[in-house]
C-alpha cells in the first residue's frame, strides 16, 4: 500500500444507541474524508436541498457524532493506527483548502 494512500477504515456512532454504529473501507484517508462530507451532505440534501455546505458544517457535524475513529494503514509498522475526530477535522479542512484552491486554479 503507498504511504501517500492508506486504506482507512471509517467507523462513526451518529447517537449513544449502538443500532447507530456503521463502518467503511476507503482505499486511502482522503476518500474516507470524501465519504464523510458526503454523510453530512446526504443528510442536508433530504431536509434542505437548496443549502450549500461549508467546512464549518462539517466540521460541527463530526463534533456531534456520539464517536467517530478512522483506523490508518502504516506501511512502516504494517498495522492499522487509530485516529481520532482531530485528524479526521484536520483532513476535512486540508481537503476543503485544497478543493478551493484547485477551482481557484480552473
Amino acid at each position: 500500500m503507498a504511504m501517500n494512500k492508506p486504506h482507512t477504515l471509517l467507523m462513526f456512532q451518529k447517537t449513544e444507541s449502538a443500532a447507530q454504529r456503521t463502518w467503511s473501507e476507503h482505499s486511502s484517508a482522503d476518500a474516507a474524508v470524501q465519504y464523510i462530507i458526503g454523510v453530512y451532505a446526504g443528510g442536508i440534501a433530504r431536509r434542505n436541498p437548496h443549502k450549500e455546505i461549508s467546512t464549518t458544517d462539517v466540521l460541527n457535524f463530526v463534533d456531534q457524532l456520539h464517536d467517530v475513529v478512522a483506523m490508518v494503514y502504516d506501511s512502516k509498522l504494517e498495522s492499522y493506527v487509530a485516529r481520532d475526530s482531530g485528524w479526521l477535522k484536520k483532513r476535512i479542512s486540508g481537503y476543503w483548502e485544497k478543493q478551493d484552491q484547485d477551482a481557484v486554479r480552473r
